[in-house]
């Protein structure tokens, strides 16, 4: 027979577990709301091949999909990155990556910081999107491949994140986020996490 303190401990645990199950997650609008206007990497200076296209990403953020239910589009192709980019502010907007970057300078920080988002999405719509971190190259020095800062209602999902120099996903002081089918692959070293959530 079940004590009382063990049945009320027993309650008590499965109504704070429930409590923390329950309420919205992830953006508040549709993929589809966020597809109205497309803004594609290539007409804002950025080319399949490219040596270096953060300043593609950063100038379609800021000309394009800032401001906008919008989508800054990525095609399938191979692209390099030595500029690394902070994409700040944006509201109701999504960052579908199909392609492959790969990080080409050891330069510390972030390859990609997502910063104030609200409503945001980031993913790739067949699977393929990635990032190359080639950690190999600069262990413990080099950059992390995505942080997501001070963000509400967002979602990472089906992206390729592949030997980050450190953290390869780091998620900051957000809310109502989620991040899922993601293939992490890294070294088995100590601050190479595949998720940080800080």
């Amino acid at each position: 027979m079940l004590s009382t303190p063990f049945l009320l401990a027993s309650l008590l645990t499965a109504s704070t577990a429930y409590a923390q199950l329950t309420g919205h997650v992830g953006p508040t609008s549709t993929t589809a709301a966020k597809r109205a206007k497309i803004c594609n990497v290539l007409d804002y200076g950025g080319t399949i091949g490219s040596s270096d296209i953060g300043p593609a990403i950063l100038n379609t953020f800021t000309s394009c999909v800032k401001g906008n239910y919008a989508t800054l589009y990525l095609p399938a192709g191979s692209y390099s990155m030595e500029t690394w980019v902070t994409l700040d502010d944006g509201s109701n907007w999504a960052f579908q990556m199909d392609g492959v970057i790969t990080r080409t300078s050891t330069t510390g920080g972030h390859m990609i910081i997502i910063q104030n988002a609200n409503d945001f999405e980031m993913y790739s719509s067949n699977s393929a999107g990635a990032i190359q971190g080639n950690g190999y190259q600069c262990r413990n020095a080099g950059p992390r491949l995505l942080r997501i800062v001070t963000s509400t209602n967002f979602s990472v999902h089906d992206l390729i994140f592949v030997d980050s120099p450190e953290f390869h996903v780091i998620v900051q002081a957000g809310s109502n986020g989620e991040l899922y089918n993601l293939a992490i692959r890294g070294t088995n070293l100590g601050g190479s996490d595949g998720i940080d959530i800080s």
